[in-house]
């Protein structure tokens, strides 16, 4: 009977050893799992870029976040309102800013990562097609990946989860010259590249 015993304790330890190697191995797998999913960008996180226009016309932005825009990248904003002086019209520029000062550092690499794949998901066709080209003739070497093409500019505020940006990738040209915008009637210079609005998707978006 005594030899039926150790028999018995040999086999309880082999099965709690046996345990705890399972065990040990499923946790480390989640604790793996757990930070990838922090390092690595979700792609349903991943929002839309839309124009200062379109953003207006859907709500995101209000005119007094127009202003603030304008303001932050010109340095001063006219906004045009309905008095008349000898027939002309007069715009006025003594908007005060009610926001701090935005400045690129103030994002995350995250959120830069994510508005740079919208930028790609945007102009995915234009973008594979040119990169296609220059490796083709030796221009750049293979394997380079587009998304390293595209950069964040500027930041010029963030207004209820709507990012005004200036975003593009060197393998798109863009014209120097300047032109004229005018969104809820405030009217400014806008020189190179134009104000982009990126906005992550909402809980309700993602579920869609």
């Amino acid at each position: 009977m005594v030899k039926n015993r150790k028999g018995d304790v040999w086999g309880a330890i082999l099965l709690l050893l046996v345990c705890a190697v399972l065990f040990c191995a499923c946790t480390g797998a989640n604790e793996i799992g757990s930070r990838e999913d922090e390092i690595t960008p979700r792609e349903e996180t991943v929002g839309t870029l839309y124009s200062l226009q379109e953003a207006y016309d859907k709500g995101f932005l209000t005119k007094a976040d127009i202003l603030h825009i304008v303001y932050f990248l010109n340095d001063s904003v006219f906004e045009v309102i309905p008095v008349t002086v000898d027939g002309e019209v007069w715009a006025r520029d003594d908007f005060v800013p009610q926001i701090e000062t935005p400045a690129l550092s103030m994002l995350y690499q995250k959120i830069i990562n994510d508005m740079k794949m919208a930028f790609y998901e945007k102009h995915r066709q234009g973008l594979n097609d040119a990169i296609q080209w220059l490796e083709d003739n030796g221009y750049r070497d293979k394997g380079d990946k587009v998304i390293d093409s595209i950069s964040v500019f500027s930041f010029l505020g963030e207004y209820n989860d709507s990012f005004a940006i200036r975003i593009s990738s060197n393998l798109i040209e863009h014209g120097t010259g300047n032109f004229t915008e005018n969104v809820a009637s405030i009217e400014w210079d806008q020189f190179g590249l134009p104000v982009t609005i990126y906005r992550a998707l909402s809980k309700e978006e993602k579920d869609e």
